[in-house]
């Protein structure tokens, strides 16, 4: 589900956010074939994922697992790369199949760079920076403080930083977006079209969309505003906090 805090005059703009973004997950889902690869080393000190045809199985730069990282497979058929005890200057580069899924934690310091990818990425950010390529779902969380890049969003995304960690995308194209900004964490789009996207502000930094979306639910909780160039269709906003929300251009319903 979306970050969804909205009352009820902003819930047929919510569930219509939800109708766009629901089926492109469930459509990537079914695309996938490769199992999930799993990964947890906050011992890292970088991590770098790269996409090649032809890869069956995660291969190491070299053909080598730094000291103190492994690659096990898990009953369920998914395959995890943990490491608790690696050298502090420990960097691994890895090579993957395109739509191999993968769920990267416990991340710590470790700067972190995926590149473009046709399977969904989901990513528990830490306090290293981290950029992210493209992939067929993108799912972000951080609790932390390290700068998120995405420099062409092209799928489906949900986003959210609950302390500072900054938001940052070149261009958007893609059919759904949901934001959820915390603590003084800050999130910039800078160009892009959206059929639907969500944003809700519990921080003191603003929320930028210089682009134009179909629906957009806007809710402000804090000091932090929302901006949006334009908004063509059903636009819904809530404040609840000193923030304002601009949105530049509209038309349609709202």
């Amino acid at each position: 589900m979306l970050y969804s805090f909205f009352r009820s005059e902003v819930c047929a703009a919510t569930a219509l956010c939800l109708a766009i973004f629901l089926p492109s997950v469930a459509c990537g889902a079914e695309k996938n074939q490769s199992p999930t690869l799993n990964i947890a080393a906050p011992c890292l000190n970088s991590l770098h994922i790269r996409a090649q045809k032809g890869v069956t199985r995660p291969e190491p730069e070299n053909g080598q697992w730094p000291t103190g990282i492994q690659l096990t497979a898990n009953p369920d058929g998914s395959l995890s790369v943990t490491g608790q005890s690696c050298r502090a200057d420990t960097n691994l580069t890895l090579t993957t199949a395109p739509n191999m899924p993968l769920v990267i934690t416990s991340t710590g310091k470790a700067s972190i760079q995926v590149d473009d990818r046709k399977g969904p990425v989901f990513l528990q950010a830490g306090s290293g920076a981290v950029t992210l390529g493209r992939a067929a779902e993108l799912n972000v969380v951080s609790d932390s403080t390290g700068a998120i890049t995405i420099p062409v969003l092209a799928d489906s995304a949900r986003l959210r930083s609950t302390l500072s960690a900054p938001f940052n995308i070149g261009k958007v194209q893609a059919p759904a977006l949901a934001v959820y900004i915390g603590g003084s964490a800050a999130f910039t789009a800078q160009q892009g079209t959206l059929e639907a996207l969500e944003i809700t502000s519990n921080s003191t930094a603003d929320a930028v969309f210089h682009g134009e979306t179909s629906v957009a639910a806007l809710h402000v909780e804090n000091a932090g505003n929302i901006l949006v160039d334009k908004a063509t269709g059903t636009l819904a906003t809530e404040r609840d906090g000193k923030g304002k929300i601009v949105v530049t251009s509209t038309q349609g319903n709202h």
